[in-house]
């Protein structure tokens, strides 16, 4: 199969679609993108797992406007992902490094950079600019460079879309919003631009909802709509976006007037183990412990979902201890 052709699955049924509707808003979802649906900050994020940074270098890596720079920083510290701490007072010079909230972004991380390594435009080793790319790790566990891989904690089996159930959880219905939804301004691709990297799909908070509701088997303009409570108009151009890219998939169903399914591709699945990362962040920072909106089981081994990086080389779970920088790169 092309990894360009839509899956073969059922679409689902006027009940299951409204089912689906109340499991998205129960889900973390929102508030997570409300943090982090944003590229910028995913890319920030990206550049700060591999080393602290100056304001000054982060700059110069990541291609970004100082003022826009600042303003994600000021987010990053605000929301404790990020710690700022002054090595120069005249002038007020800072350093910028992970906190633990930040820390625990690394399963994100390491999906995002597994679909830009096998789908991302161009390929990562020809991004050289980006945050992260070309860098390598080497996973200590068994001396290869780290391939990441994102599985089930449990069985170590890679996560995917079919192989997880979902079921309302104890913290379903409790309003999080985050005032940075209504404060920042996105800097995500402008109209009609192609995603080219995960955090262009996951920084463009419509798309990233369109998606999410793919993966509950919702296929159809109006069902889409009605599920995320989207926009007429904004819901086109994302479809149309997301389909000429190659993540979604048309097909006609009718033809006067033009009605179409919008099918997910093998590229389109592949950012579902980054939307299940997303979710464990949500439900450890924003949910709280033990009030999880959306509980995600496992059907291959049956135990409650919990996402970890795995070396794609050696199969074994990977923690950020376990990652050395590939010094000849």
């Amino acid at each position: 199969m092309s990894p360009f052709q839509p899956f073969d699955l059922p679409d689902q049924e006027p009940e299951t679609v409204e089912t689906a509707r109340r499991l998205l808003s129960a889900s973390i979802v929102n508030p997570v993108l409300d943090i982090l649906g944003d590229r910028w900050i995913l890319n920030i994020l990206r550049e700060l797992h591999f080393e602290p940074g100056r304001f000054d270098r982060l700059t110069a890596s990541l291609g970004i406007s100082r003022g826009t720079l600042a303003a994600r920083l000021d987010d990053l510290v605000h929301q404790e992902l990020v710690e700022r701490t002054q090595y120069r007072t005249a002038p007020a010079r800072f350093e910028y490094r992970l906190a633990e909230m930040g820390r625990d972004t690394a399963p994100i991380i390491h999906a995002i950079r597994a679909w830009d390594r096998n789908w991302g435009s161009p390929p990562m080793a020809e991004r050289g600019s980006e945050a992260g790319a070309g860098r390598q790790a080497i996973h200590a566990g068994c001396g290869r460079p780290f391939v990441p891989l994102l599985g089930c904690s449990v069985c170590k089996a890679a996560i995917r879309a079919r192989d997880v159930a979902y079921a309302p959880g104890p913290g379903a219905g409790i309003d999080r919003s985050s005032p940075l939804r209504r404060l920042r301004r996105r800097t995500s691709p402008g109209e009609g631009a192609m995603p080219v990297t995960a955090a262009d799909v996951l920084g463009d908070r419509w798309a990233a909802l369109v998606l999410a509701a793919g993966w509950f088997g919702i296929r159809r303009f109006s069902d889409i709509e009605r599920a995320i409570g989207i926009a007429p108009n904004i819901l086109a151009e994302r479809l149309a976006r997301l389909a000429d890219c190659g993540i979604l998939a048309r097909h006609f169903y009718q033809r006067r007037p033009a009605r179409a399914k919008y099918i997910l591709t093998e590229k389109g699945f592949d950012l579902y183990p980054l939307t299940v990362a997303l979710l464990h962040w949500g439900d450890k920072w924003i949910a709280g412990h033990g009030r999880a909106p959306l509980i995600l089981t496992h059907k291959l081994c049956g135990l409650r979902l919990t996402p970890a990086p795995i070396c794609g080389a050696c199969g074994r779970t990977v923690s950020p201890d376990d990652l050395e920088p590939d010094l000849e790169r």
